[in-house]
């Protein structure tokens, strides 16, 4: 008996004949049919998180988007100054402040010494009719509640 190490030995690749199966009985006929199921198959799809996604140029913008995008993208005003500035907004802040005042949203009174007044933003939306055109200016005055402390 003789002792050899496994790197001693030479690896040479196993040549099996191409009519073996044949000889010895092992013939799988289903080898040059395609895989078919019996079982169903469910239909698949992307998950619901993926669905708003899209990939390819198939959605890509048209030139009348990006052009009418472009014209309206700095419509609405970001800050107060901004919308003071325009005689529609103004008109918007001053019908959102009337409206304030006749359901009696608020109520003005003198904030105790020792507390910190919530403070407001206001908040400006301009609105479109189905044709595209300018329907109004909205703005509202929210209070800034996420500031509270309990």
């Amino acid at each position: 008996m003789s002792l050899y190490h496994i790197s001693d030995l030479e690896e040479e690749p196993a040549v099996i004949p191409e009519n073996y199966e044949e000889e010895n009985g092992h013939v799988d006929p289903t080898l040059d049919e395609p895989e078919t199921s019996s079982r169903p198959q469910r239909q698949q799809r992307l998950p619901a998180r993926l669905e708003d996604y899209v990939v390819g140029n198939d959605n890509d913008p048209s030139d009348e988007e990006i052009i009418n995008f472009a014209l309206f993208a700095d419509c609405e005003p970001v800050t107060f100054e901004e919308a003071a500035s325009d005689r529609n907004w103004r008109k918007a802040m001053d019908e959102e402040i009337h409206a304030i005042e006749k359901n009696q949203t608020w109520e003005l009174t003198d904030l105790p010494g020792d507390k910190r007044p919530i403070g407001v933003k206001w908040v400006y939306k301009t609105k479109y009719k189905p044709s595209g055109e300018i329907d109004r200016f909205k703005a509202r005055l929210v209070a800034k509640g996420y500031k509270q402390k309990p």
